[in-house]
């Protein structure tokens, strides 16, 4: 009886020995062909731009951007149309009246618009500016104002995007939580 349970033992250890070499060669299988996968991933490079505005740069372009908002404000606007992330769209989305029904869009003839956008006042603060790979983009806090009244005073944030001959070409209205 002791050598049945000996060789029941040994038969045992045996199987064990021999599932675990199986698992030992499949798991290194496996890792080999794992290796082979990682080793074909091509990983991009990261895009980086390192040139940085002067602060005389700033102010250029701080002008340039008030021109531009004053330009909307008067119907003048000629950078971009209406569409998604749209420097158009985010200006009218800081110049916003909920007291006045009339809509206005892209075919609003001048003189609807300069009425509508005329009670407008804004104070920009806190103006920046980096180059990146499209050209230009602006951040800033403003403020607005319609009738003397705040408006829009969730809305405080926004950026643009310029290209390299200060036409906006996007932008982006930030909200704050409360």
């Amino acid at each position: 009886m002791k050598d049945a349970i000996r060789y029941i033992l040994i038969m045992l250890l045996g199987i064990g020995l021999l599932v675990t070499l199986f698992f030992n060669y499949t798991s290194s299988k496996q890792i080999e062909n794992d290796e082979k996968r990682i080793s074909e991933i091509k990983v991009p490079k990261a895009k980086s731009f390192n040139k940085s505005m002067t602060p005389n740069e700033v102010e250029e372009l701080e002008k340039v951007v008030k021109g531009k908002i004053d330009d909307f404000l008067l119907g003048q606007y000629q950078d971009d149309t209406s569409g998604n992330g749209s420097a158009y769209d985010v200006l009218r989305g800081v110049f916003v009246s909920n007291s006045n029904p009339v809509i206005i869009n892209e075919k609003t003839s001048e003189k609807e618009h300069i009425k509508y956008y005329e009670p407008f006042e804004y104070k920009i603060s806190n103006f920046s500016g980096q180059y990146n790979e499209q050209g230009k983009e602006v951040m800033m806090n403003i403020s607005v104002k319609h009738d003397g009244e705040v408006s829009n005073e969730l809305y405080t944030l926004i950026s643009f995007q310029l290209d390299n001959d200060n036409k906006m070409i996007g932008g982006g209205l930030y909200g704050e939580e409360r």
